[in-house]
C-alpha cells in the first residue's frame, strides 16, 4: 500500500503535537513537519520533539524560492535538516537547487531531493529527475502546476522511466487532483493528504476521502 503524508505545521510544539496526533488518527503513516511554516515556533524544541511524535516524520524546511516560507539561508536550512535527521527523521526534503549545500548526507534519514514550480510545469523535468537519482536521492519529487488535465500524461510519464517506490511527482491544483490520487497505481513512493486545517499546497485531499 501507498504510504500517505499528512503536513503538519502551527506556532508553537503544543500545536504541532496536536495536529500530529489528528493525522495519525485520520489514518496518516507519515508526518511532514513543515518547519518554515512554524511561525513563531522553537524550530530546535521542534526538531528535539521528532522522536516523540506518533508516525515517522519527514522533515521540510521549504525555500521562499520554491514556494516555502523559510527566510534562512540555504546552509542554514540545511542545518535544520540535518539535525532533523539526528532527531530520529525518517526522510529529509531538500530542494535540487540547494543541493551544493548539502556537505554531507543525512545519517539515518533518507533522502527526498525535490523541485517545485507552482506557476507551471517546469522545464524538463525528466532531467531534473534524473540529476537527483545522480546526487544519490533514496527518492525523487516533482511537483508542478498544470494547465490542465492533459498535462497529467507529462507526471504518468515520469513514473513509467522512474524506479518503482523512487518517485513522487505531483501536479497540483484541481487539475492535478488525478495525480494523487492515481499515485499508487503509477508506482509512486508516497502520496500526500491533509487534514482539515492543515494543507500546504493546492488540491491535497482529505485524508478520510483519500
Amino acid at each position: 500500500m501507498i504510504e500517505i503524508v499528512v503536513p503538519i505545521f502551527g506556532p508553537d510544539l503544543e500545536t504541532v503535537v496536536s495536529f500530529a496526533s489528528e493525522a495519525a488518527d485520520a489514518g496518516a503513516d507519515v508526518l511532514e513537519l513543515r518547519l518554515d511554516l512554524c511561525a513563531g515556533a522553537d524550530i530546535n524544541q521542534l526538531i528535539n520533539a521528532i522522536s516523540s511524535l506518533p508516525l515517522p516524520v519527514l522533515a521540510t524546511n521549504r525555500s521562499k524560492a520554491e514556494g516555502g516560507h523559510s527566510e534562512l539561508s540555504d546552509e542554514e536550512r540545511v542545518a535544520s535538516l540535518l539535525a532533523a535527521d539526528q532527531a530520529g527523521a525518517a526522510y529529509i526534503d531538500l530542494e535540487l537547487s540547494s543541493l551544493p549545500a548539502l556537505k554531507e548526507r543525512p545519517s539515518q534519514a533518507k533522502l527526498i531531493l525535490s523541485y517545485h514550480d507552482f506557476e507551471s510545469m517546469g522545464d524538463d523535468l525528466t532531467a531534473k529527475v534524473m540529476a537527483m537519482y545522480e546526487a544519490q536521492a533514496d527518492i525523487a519529487k516533482v511537483a508542478v502546476t498544470p494547465a490542465d488535465a492533459g498535462d497529467l500524461a507529462a507526471i504518468e510519464a515520469l513514473y513509467r522511466m522512474a524506479p518503482h517506490g523512487k518517485l513522487v511527482a505531483i501536479a497540483m491544483g484541481e487539475e492535478g487532483l488525478p495525480s494523487r490520487l492515481l499515485a499508487g497505481a503509477w508506482g509512486a513512493a508516497f502520496t500526500f493528504a491533509t487534514i482539515d486545517e492543515q494543507s500546504s499546497a493546492p488540491g491535497q485531499p482529505l485524508v478520510r476521502d483519500l
